[in-house]
């Protein structure tokens, strides 16, 4: 009898994939975890989860995301050659924004 490896659900792609974007983004403005989990008002943890895959972040958060720290919506949940940041913005704006 054949039996097929395990193959990952969508969920658990798209999981992983954002979770790839979240570090991406942490990185690209200047924050270790912590920091970033304070300015979110979650615990440094939780991202980690959410950067790891082991958890989908809430929808919610993921606004606040590019609301407070200028993250384009399409590159955070598609990433498809989108950029990272809305045009026309720079990393450190938001950075002091988010400060």
């Amino acid at each position: 009898m054949y039996l097929s490896a395990p193959t990952l659900s969508h969920s658990c792609h798209f999981r992983i994939a954002i979770g790839r974007r979240l570090c991406a983004a942490r990185a690209a403005l200047e924050l270790s975890q912590q920091e970033m989990a304070a300015k979110l008002g979650i615990a440094r943890q939780t991202l980690a989860r959410y950067e790891n895959g082991h958890c989908e972040p809430l929808s919610s958060l993921l606004a606040l995301l590019c609301e407070d720290f200028g993250l384009n919506p399409s590159w955070l949940l598609i990433g498809d050659n989108t950029p990272m940041f809305i045009t026309g913005t720079e990393t450190a704006t938001f950075r002091r924004a988010a400060s």
